[in-house]
């Protein structure tokens, strides 16, 4: 009844009121037992129906994953659930009256001479979070019960360390198209000091410290 809600739309009538509608359209002076049989076969047909049209659609969204306009192909890693996916838009650091944002500003004032990033996006290669940084293979942090995936090769970062190999890459190299996402670029043009403010993604038990 549920696939028949979903596919159908929430306005329209529950499966079963469906098929009473169409088979008493359908049987209109048949004998008892042909009505009845009747009636077998055109629920077997919409569960039939319903299940592989269900199927069909679910193989079609986890095909894929859309984070912040990018989409994304997904895997067996695949572990990032809506509600965790709908949080990266949120920007609170950009939010002046948000305590986040007044924190953030306040540690960037006191080291005027970096180059400040609060805007780098969430969504990292595996590489950039842990091979860069020297995590051994097995590390636990690595693990989908520590780290939200969206596939075996991008995940959301579990730290702002995970841009350190970009951004300093970024200086020697003279990326432009990162050196200008820093607010104030000009204090160290290559990056040769920079902090990171950002949010950050784990998969660790709510209590009053932490939250996902």
């Amino acid at each position: 009844m549920l696939a028949a809600t979903l596919l159908l739309g929430p306005r329209s009538p529950p499966a079963h009121s469906l098929l009473i509608c169409t088979f008493s359209r359908g049987t209109q002076g048949l004998s008892r037992h042909a009505a009845r049989a009747c009636a077998v076969r055109a629920r077997a047909s919409l569960s039939t129906s319903c299940i592989s049209r269900q199927n069909a659609a679910s193989d079609i969204r986890l095909k894929t994953l859309d984070v912040l306009g990018t989409t994304y192909t997904t895997d067996g890693w695949t572990n990032a659930p809506p509600a965790i996916l709908a949080k990266t838009g949120r920007d609170l650091l950009h939010q002046p009256s948000h305590p986040l944002a007044i924190l953030k500003e306040l540690i960037f004032k006191e080291f005027p001479t970096f180059a400040h990033y609060d805007s780098l996006s969430p969504v990292v290669s595996t590489y950039q979070n842990f091979d860069s940084l020297g995590f051994a293979p097995d590390h636990p942090g690595r693990s989908k019960t520590d780290t939200y995936y969206v596939n075996q090769s991008t995940l959301l970062r579990t730290h702002t360390s995970a841009h350190q190999l970009q951004l300093l890459a970024a200086g020697s190299q003279g990326e432009h198209n990162v050196l200008v996402q820093a607010k104030n670029s000009a204090a160290a043009p290559g990056n040769e000091r920079f902090l990171v403010a950002a949010d950050v993604y784990r998969r660790d038990e709510i209590d009053a410290s932490h939250y996902p």
